[in-house]
């Protein structure tokens, strides 16, 4: 496969440019980050073995049946098109942003949430309008299309029912949002040739994050807990889940980050979960730390090893505090009448907190 020459300098990963209120992302890192451990690592030498290539005909086959019978004939050239487009890196993301519940209009419900997806098109273009067009092709729903001038960007925006895209090419970059303001901060961080000055990698929870993951995982992820202090919903449910997160403490859960790496002989999926872990949150679930848990192998000829804890007392708390912030004081009133009655048939206490 022939790659043209990038229009534009591409010197910083996908990661270095997302924005700082970026509060998830997953990354692929492409095919061709995996060239070199190709040669020595046993899980990507089996995948490419001959004598495997009955397994991947067999699921080739079984894609197959189960497309639609109106896709046609031009199905069959889908899975390779997907081994194509995975060469390069691509990147999907949420952005959180409290005031879009503000400044939301009356009649339409609002999300602090935002979707988004950046590709590196490299050497690719001609795929991606391919399966831009398919996929308009095959959506039942009329789009309505319209395009308008971002500094001399071109933007695409579709309509369909109820849901609104943008897309647009900025350099050697595909990207593509459902809210309006977050692809047009996509186009300005991805159409230059410096990193922006500020990213999602300059925030503290990334780097604290970066300590376990690693740098040379092919596939990438990163999630942190935005600031619901600043969230005001005005839509009931809204309301509701934010109570919800602020029973169970979710702010105490600070990032969630992993990768996997092929880099080696073995495949390794390294990852942590980091946070506050005093009493009264998620980690409760685990129980306390101590030296008591096994943390080694205590079967030394197995090639492989894992324990895990659950503290069920907690999760019933948790489960309980969740409950009980959404609840009328009759309801909860309630609630507190049948623990009392469990406790006196059981013969035990729910602690309470």
């Amino acid at each position: 496969m022939a790659f043209g020459a990038p229009a534009i300098a591409q010197t910083a990963p996908i990661v270095e440019r997302l924005a700082p209120n970026t509060v998830f992302y997953a990354e692929w890192r492409g095919s061709k980050f995996l060239a070199d451990a190709q040669q020595k690592n046993h899980v990507l030498q089996l995948m490419h073995d001959p004598a495997f290539a009955s397994v991947w005909a067999a699921a080739a086959a079984d894609f197959q049946q189960h497309l639609p019978k109106s896709a046609g004939p031009a199905t069959e050239s889908l899975l390779p098109d997907v081994a194509s487009f995975l060469e390069n890196p691509l990147v999907f993301g949420v952005v959180a942003d409290p005031t879009a519940l503000k400044t939301a209009a009356l009649d339409k419900p609002a999300s602090p949430f935002a979707t988004f997806m950046v590709y590196d098109a490299t050497g690719k273009t001609d795929l991606v309008h391919k399966w831009r067009a398919r996929a308009a092709s095959g959506n039942k729903a009329a789009a309505d299309v319209t395009m308008y001038d971002f500094g001399g960007t071109p933007v695409e925006v579709r309509t369909t029912g109820k849901n609104t895209s943008y897309s647009a090419q900025a350099g050697n970059y595909y990207l593509t949002s459902d809210e309006k303001q977050v692809l047009e901060d996509l186009i300005t961080r991805f159409r230059g040739a410096e990193v922006p000055a500020t990213s999602v990698t300059q925030i503290p929870e990334f780097a604290q994050a970066r300590k376990y993951t690693g740098d040379n995982a092919a596939i990438e992820y990163f999630m942190r807990v935005p600031d619901m202090s600043q969230w005001s919903p005005s839509e009931k449910n809204a309301k509701a889940m934010l109570q919800i997160a602020k029973s169970v403490h979710l702010e105490k859960l600070h990032v969630i980050a992993g990768g996997l790496s092929f880099d080696g002989e073995a495949t390794r999926f390294r990852g942590a979960v980091l946070g506050d872990t005093s009493p009264g949150g998620l980690f409760d679930l685990a129980g306390a730390s101590s030296t008591a848990f096994q943390t080694q192998p205590v079967v030394e000829t197995s090639p492989a090893f894992s324990m895990s804890r659950m503290n069920y007392a907690a999760m019933y708390q948790v489960v309980r505090d969740a409950i009980m912030g959404n609840l009328e004081p009759s309801q909860a009133a309630q609630v507190g009448a049948l623990e009392g009655a469990a406790q006196g048939f059981l013969g035990c206490r729910f602690r309470t907190r």
